[in-house]
């Protein structure tokens, strides 16, 4: 009896597995460039078919040569948007929104900056493969 009861958890615990269909594929770091003012669509993301990615950080950083190059206009408001989740938001910088879960589709990025300055939207994932 102990030895059906074994057998049985060991069935169980086999198809437990919170990835057991997703196989590690690739990481990918996408860039947008550009001068973003106010509401602004910073590009797309396509997310190929039989393929999931794991959105684990992105940000939105200056890419002029002010003296705080790298950082938004300290007193500014920005948001950064990935296909609707708002991935970074600057009243609340502490707060974390990854991972960001996308299947198969293309998806916007984009977002809000308060003043008008050139601008780098990166993007870093990791692919994975839907096994069925």
């Amino acid at each position: 009896m102990k030895r059906l009861i074994i057998i049985a958890i060991c069935l169980v615990s086999l198809n437990l597995s919170a990835q057991g269909n997703l196989q590690f594929n690739q990481v990918i770091n996408q860039v947008f460039n550009g001068t973003y003012n106010t509401y602004f669509e910073a590009g797309t993301i396509t997310v190929p078919a039989g393929k999931v990615w794991k959105i684990e950080a992105a940000s939105l950083t200056r890419t002029d040569s002010s003296p705080v190059s790298g950082v938004i206009n300290a007193g500014s408001f920005h948001s950064l948007t990935i296909a609707g989740h708002v991935a970074y938001y600057s009243s609340a910088p502490e707060s974390s929104n990854f991972p960001i879960w996308l299947s198969e589709g293309t998806y916007p990025v984009g977002g809000y900056v308060s003043s008008s300055i050139p601008s780098r939207v990166s993007i870093s994932a990791i692919e994975f493969n839907v096994v069925p």
